[in-house]
């Protein structure tokens, strides 16, 4: 579905969601925010999960792997074990 550029994404979300989507999970970018998109979640019981949340969560989790792999190397080279 495309809709003109003026048009927020909350209003479309109105048109995309129905009684199929009911429990399930959205995942959606930024622009799906709001009391409108809130509500129509409410109303079809859907979760709230943001693909931004996902996508940091995965981030910090390698972010934190690389660190430790480096922190470990240099622990093991300066003898410090």
């Amino acid at each position: 579905m495309t809709t003109s550029a003026e048009q927020h994404d909350s209003v479309t979300v109105k048109l995309l969601i129905d009684n199929d989507d009911r429990g399930q999970e959205l995942h959606a970018d930024s622009a799906y925010v709001g009391k409108k998109v809130k509500g129509v979640m409410r109303k079809y019981q859907m979760k709230d999960r943001v693909i931004g949340f996902a996508r940091n969560a995965a981030r910090n989790t390698l972010t934190n792997l690389v660190y430790n792999v480096c922190r470990y190397e240099q622990i093991v080279r300066l003898g410090m074990n």
